[in-house]
């Protein structure tokens, strides 16, 4: 009898959830509920349901959940414990309608951005709005915020912060308290405004929604102005947050004080001065840049004057069928996206063709499951080494859709801010000598099926 009211108390225990390993990461036993889940490791980065059973998946790996209650908690040692993602925040009642904005991507807590932004190396952008009495804001809600072309173009560059100011509309007294401060903290006194913040609250910019920009429409022309603000930041990563004796406030010569740390940019017509010296270091980082990716593109291209092959070594790699570098390379993105295509079959998934571009070229899932678990973006040689620009690009689409991983196949390689965002935000990047080490794992006559393939 006590034996068995032991276990039903072990039991019991583990079904209230999330307890603490020794290292400090939290761990989740059978039987602990998806609120559990949450509780423990955050917002999943993506959810796929099936029947009775559902997944959540994180960037160190999956927790399987069935009728309710957590059945299997799949994650790699290997992989390091992300700060947990906030949950997203209400959806606005003046929000556009669910089929143009399926999930809202703001948030509403100001330290929430300031843990997401600071994990993620990402800046915050902040907008101050008035949803039931201001018609501009009301047609940045309907036309601009909630809009994907908006939030796939920068949701990899910026954690996104609403801070509304309603009148007749009900609000939480501790989002008013914190809304209030933050607009006298930073002078807001139109509405909308949009400010660029440093993870540590440090206003970077202000993106000035009334200066004419190139575009049709009002969402086209507030993309264009925010993007012009995002280029002219990108050569400056944020600071880190600084130390507590560093970030003590010291005196400006106005009175008026200021937080050390990342200095503000003011981009409007008035302050080009003070942006020149950003602008100038932009251009001369870029042109480093391009000389850097002509030098290795060169590199890449040139003979090895001094390597030598051996006729063992070229005899085997002939056998095997796989396609040297140089191939892969001189692969045309139709050729490259099918092959790729047909060692993910070869690997049991199920694949399914994207438009390109931003949007993937592929999408991958498991038999069964209801949505992808990885989106593909193929860069064909002839495009040369693919920049973090286009890495963002994936990574906004995975926000997007709630997909957690993304793989970006580029033959000729990536550049090196590429390559550092992509180890901050999971993902997998697949260069020409990755992929013939793949097709080398693959047995000969799938290889020979694979490389038939000519379109995805």
């Amino acid at each position: 009898m006590r034996t068995s009211f032991f276990l039903l108390s072990l039991a019991l225990l583990l079904g209230r959830g999330a307890a603490w390993a020794a290292d400090g990461a939290p761990v989740v036993g059978p039987g602990a509920t998806k609120e559990d889940v949450i509780n423990a490791y955050g917002w999943p980065a993506g959810q796929s349901k099936l029947g009775p059973k559902e997944i959540l998946s994180y960037p160190q790996g999956e927790v399987t959940i069935e009728n309710g209650r957590v059945q299997r908690v799949d994650f790699s040692p290997d992989k390091p414990w992300p700060a947990p993602r906030p949950r997203p925040g209400p959806a606005s009642p003046t929000s556009v309608k669910k089929a143009e904005a399926p999930l809202d991507f703001w948030l509403v807590h100001f330290e929430d951005a300031q843990r997401d932004a600071a994990a993620r190396h990402a800046r915050i952008l902040a907008l101050f709005i008035g949803s039931d009495w201001s018609p501009p804001s009301r047609q940045f809600q309907d036309e601009v915020a909630f809009n994907t072309d908006f939030i796939r173009e920068f949701t990899g560059d910026f954690v996104f912060l609403r801070l509304d100011y309603p009148t007749r509309a009900p609000q939480p007294a501790d989002l008013h308290e914190q809304n209030t401060r933050l607009r006298e903290k930073y002078n807001v006194t139109t509405y909308p405004s949009l400010l660029v913040l440093s993870p540590a609250g440090t206003a970077v910019a202000t993106i000035d929604l009334t200066k004419a920009q190139p575009g049709e429409t009002y969402r086209d022309r507030v993309i264009a102005a925010v993007r012009e603000v995002r280029d002219l930041l990108v050569a400056h990563p944020p600071a880190p947050d600084p130390a507590p004796a560093a970030a003590a406030a010291t005196p400006k010569a106005d009175g008026a004080s200021t937080t050390a740390g990342e200095r503000p940019v003011d981009v409007g017509e008035a302050s080009v001065s003070k942006a020149a010296p950003l602008i100038i270091g932009a251009v001369a980082g870029g042109l480093v840049l391009v000389a850097f990716g002509w030098w290795l593109l060169w590199r890449m291209k040139a003979p090895r004057e001094n390597e030598q092959v051996s006729m063992a070594e070229r005899i085997s790699a002939a056998a095997s069928g796989v396609p040297s570098v140089a191939d892969l390379q001189a692969w045309p993105l139709e050729k490259l996206r099918a092959v790729v295509a047909a060692l993910a079959e070869a690997d049991g998934y199920e694949v399914t063709a994207r438009g390109g571009g931003g949007d993937g070229d592929l999408a991958l899932q498991r038999p069964g499951e209801e949505k992808p678990r990885v989106i593909v973006a193929c860069f064909a040689g002839s495009a040369g080494i693919a920049s973090a620009k286009r890495i963002r690009e994936l990574f906004g689409t995975l926000t997007l859709e709630a997909i957690p991983t993304g793989w970006f196949v580029a033959p000729m390689g990536f550049a090196a801010d590429a390559r550092q965002f992509a180890r901050e935000h999971q993902i997998e990047l697949i260069d020409a000598d990755q992929m013939t080490g793949q097709m080398s794992a693959v047995p000969p006559i799938v290889l020979q099926k694979v490389l038939m393939r000519e379109r995805a």
